[in-house]
């Protein structure tokens, strides 16, 4: 389960980082055809007659830039620890089925070494 829900939000992070990274940089292409640069209009009035105040946008939306492949870099990271969980889980779930049935032929041969089988109900044993 926590793998699945790791790699619902990684994909989820990755689609919000590329969208704002995205909008950030059509954002900065269309000022630059009227300010020399993206950080200096934000210091400048866009229009006269507007309410839009662009001052501290471009520091902003840098740290939304920031924080959101930060995210996407923790969820990534989360995703491998969760699937090295899951791997060792299956791993040792695997080791005791074969523990068991080990044991279980062990004592139908009555501790003689000898190769005998003998079904096992492995539910008792995880």
């Amino acid at each position: 389960m926590d793998v699945v829900v790791c790699v619902i939000f990684a994909v989820i992070s990755l689609v919000n980082a590329i969208l704002v990274s995205g909008g950030f940089a059509s954002w900065c292409s269309a000022v630059t055809k009227r300010f020399p640069s993206c950080e200096s209009a934000t210091v400048m009035k866009i229009g006269k007659d507007s309410d839009i105040d662009p001052s501290g946008f471009f520091i902003q939306i840098g740290t939304v830039q920031f924080g959101i492949w930060t995210l996407l870099v923790s969820w990534v990271l989360l995703l491998v620890l969760a699937g090295r969980k899951l791997f060792i889980y299956h791993e040792r779930e695997n080791i005791i089925v074969s523990m068991a049935r080990e044991r279980q032929r062990y004592l139908s041969s009555g501790g003689r070494g000898s190769i005998g089988y003998t079904p096992v109900d492995y539910q008792n044993y995880m």
